[in-house]
């Protein structure tokens, strides 16, 4: 049993050398009939590395391991060797799509960047000139845009607040920002009154109209609200009022026409 168990291991080895040497037989002749003048090449060659490095030699082929060939296109050939087996090459691939395709992406990139910058120079440009027209549009129109924007983030920052599970006195601390900027426009002496009476309000609210007891962050985050955007802002207010009975804005001259046309017109 032992004797015929060898037996038929060397037949099997003498059949797979035998298979072996036809492929190679079979790569050797493709790969000759690449070179220039279609001559063929069919040495004996046993080995994958063998026909790697007779096909660099003579034919000038670029033999690469994957599962796709790719052809340069000018008589130099790049083969793929998978397991003992090489591709022939059939379709060249034309190079210059990438070269244009790369050459339209960078220009692509280029054109956004431009664009990107002109939009943020225009951008910045309206913005100057939107608030250039806001401080010099006068007193009223500049107390009523700085007391919508005062009031806006008063709710955005409660907003916040809430979200973590605190709830301040939003509506009074709003109410008590807008009376302190027109506290200011009107009657700048009685500016600073506003702050004590509103908080004066407020703890009465929290402990007596209240359903449940006020919490100190609800207490903390109500007053820092009033006072950091509402009683502070507001003293722009009051210092743009310097001096403003002597000569009036830039754009009284120009404005004041049109207010006029629209007085006759009422």
């Amino acid at each position: 049993q032992m004797e015929d168990a060898c037996d038929l291991m060397l037949l099997q080895l003498e059949q797979d050398e035998k298979l072996n040497a036809k492929k190679s037989r079979k790569l050797s002749e493709k790969l000759g009939k690449l070179s220039k003048g279609g001559k063929s090449y069919p040495p004996e060659i046993s080995s994958p590395r063998e026909v790697r490095e007779k096909a660099e030699s003579v034919l000038k082929v670029q033999v690469l391991h994957g599962e796709k060939a790719i052809y340069s296109g000018e008589g130099v050939a790049d083969v793929l060797l998978v397991d003992s087996k090489a591709e022939s090459p059939h379709v060249p691939i034309d190079t210059s799509v990438e070269v244009v395709s790369t050459q339209n992406n960078e220009a692509d990139l280029t054109c956004s960047k431009k664009a990107k910058k002109g939009r943020s120079v225009l951008f910045g440009a309206t913005m100057g000139l939107a608030v250039a027209a806001w401080v010099y549009s006068g007193n009223y129109v500049f107390t009523g845009l700085f007391t919508l924007m005062t009031a806006l983030g008063q709710l955005e920052y409660y907003r916040m607040v809430m979200n973590t599970g605190i709830y301040p006195a939003r509506r009074i601390s709003v109410l008590g920002a807008c009376a302190m900027f027109v506290t200011a426009l009107f009657a700048p002496n009685l500016h600073q009154i506003c702050l004590p009476v509103f908080a004066t309000y407020t703890m009465i609210w929290f402990l007596t109209m209240r359903r449940r007891t006020a919490t100190i962050p609800e207490i903390a985050t109500t007053f820092t609200g009033m006072f950091y955007l509402g009683y502070i802002p507001s003293f722009w207010v009051r210092i743009r009022l310097i001096g403003a009975g002597r000569q009036p804005t830039r754009l009284a001259p120009i404005v004041q026409p049109i207010f006029t046309r629209l007085s006759e017109i009422s």
